[in-house]
């Protein structure tokens, strides 16, 4: 008899800060810039984990951009990763803000982190993942919070200079540098 196949673990991102520079609500593909060794971290990564992009997206439901906006930026992303040979198997956005001026967006949803609803998505439509094996990695304690309401291990990468570290992260890296080779490694699930 052959041995259950154990569910996949999941690196879930965050996007702006993380994957991509931050320059305020970005979302203009002429704007997508990859943070400074981003691309090596993934193509490591995706040797152990399937990786999803989980990103809170307020600048739709501010009015300053449209979900049209974020799909062609995602469309962008996943090309350019692709052509380096990173594999991105999902990206999940939550465009909703309770104080926002347009009613279809404005709304009080599970999806916005710090709660798990994009990750629970995700698990649902992708997985399902062992999410007691998988991780969350963000540039704010938000992301961190998504991640461990669900049980996941949370890695922080801080960002630009108002980046304040988190008191809930497992980790915090500085850079992509602090975070060579295989994240399991840096927790027990080898």
């Amino acid at each position: 008899m052959s041995k259950p196949k154990k569910n996949p673990k999941a690196l879930f991102l965050d996007r702006d800060g993380v994957i991509n520079l931050d320059t305020g609500y970005t979302h203009k593909v002429t704007d997508l810039k990859f943070r400074p060794g981003v691309i090596p971290f993934l193509l490591e990564q995706q040797k152990h984990y399937h990786l999803i992009v989980i990103t809170n997206q307020s600048g739709v439901a501010r009015g300053f951009y449209s979900l049209l906006d974020v799909e062609a930026f995602h469309s962008e992303m996943a090309h350019r990763l692709a052509n380096e040979g990173v594999h991105i198997q999902g990206f999940f956005t939550c465009p909703h803000l309770p104080e926002s001026k347009l009613p279809w967006f404005q709304k009080t949803c599970d999806c916005r982190k710090p709660l798990p609803g994009l990750i629970k998505r995700a698990d649902a439509l992708l997985g399902p993942f062992a999410l007691e094996e998988s991780v969350v990695l963000g540039d704010r304690e938000r992301d961190i919070e998504c991640g461990q309401a669900l049980g996941l291990k949370g890695i922080q990468i801080m960002g630009g200079a108002d980046a304040t570290p988190s008191q809930k992260a497992d980790l915090i890296a500085k850079d992509f540098s602090d975070l060579a080779g295989p994240i399991p490694r840096l927790f027990s699930f080898v």
